[in-house]
């Protein structure tokens, strides 16, 4: 589907704050959402974390969206640009604090952006993913499940496994990279 498929001008319902209602438009805009911000960031697992962020706020505002304001996909563009300034404001002083501390970050490879428009489609993916999550080590699989599965900061998912931020960041990182090779070779 394009970005300026029709489906852009579909309104949103008013019960959109169900989830099941929610969990439609969410299917229907999410990739547009994810290959906007995989444009601006260049990052899979940045961008996979700011379109979550996009649909939570999106969510909690559904009832305050107007369609006289624009359509739907106008609409969760506009949340993910405000997602992702204040993502960008947030990782200026995590750069700061990375440089004075003398840590690297940590960044997926260049082959798991080239593979990011297949491995959207997760309904397709499914059975594929299930499999790899199950040969990740116990540790590394918790990061992943919690930091992605269940959109946990990274803070939290630090405090549940009982390491640093940066451990936990590097965990998370490392089981995206392993999930997306194991994806790849089957």
């Amino acid at each position: 589907m394009s970005e300026a498929s029709s489906t852009a001008d579909v309104a949103l319902p008013v019960e959109l704050a169900d989830p099941l209602a929610f969990a439609e438009f969410y299917d229907r805009e999410a990739t547009v959402v994810l290959r906007w911000f995989l444009r601006r960031t260049t990052s899979l697992d940045w961008a996979a974390d700011l379109t979550a962020e996009t649909f939570a706020q999106a969510f909690l505002s559904a009832r305050r969206y107007r369609a006289d304001r624009g359509t739907t996909r106008a609409w969760v563009l506009g949340i993910a640009k405000h997602v992702l300034l204040r993502s960008l404001r947030r990782e200026r002083v995590d750069a700061r604090a990375r440089r004075r501390l003398g840590v690297e970050p940590v960044v997926l490879p260049d082959a798991a952006l080239e593979r990011a428009e297949d491995l959207v489609d997760l309904d397709a993916q499914r059975p594929l993913l299930d499999a790899a999550l199950e040969e990740l080590s116990p540790t590394v699989r918790a990061a992943v499940e919690l930091r992605v599965g269940e959109e946990l900061p990274f803070d939290t998912v630090a405090q549940r496994l009982g390491c640093t931020t940066n451990a936990a960041r590097v965990r998370v990182t490392r089981g995206m990279q392993q999930l997306i090779a194991r994806m790849e070779q089957r």
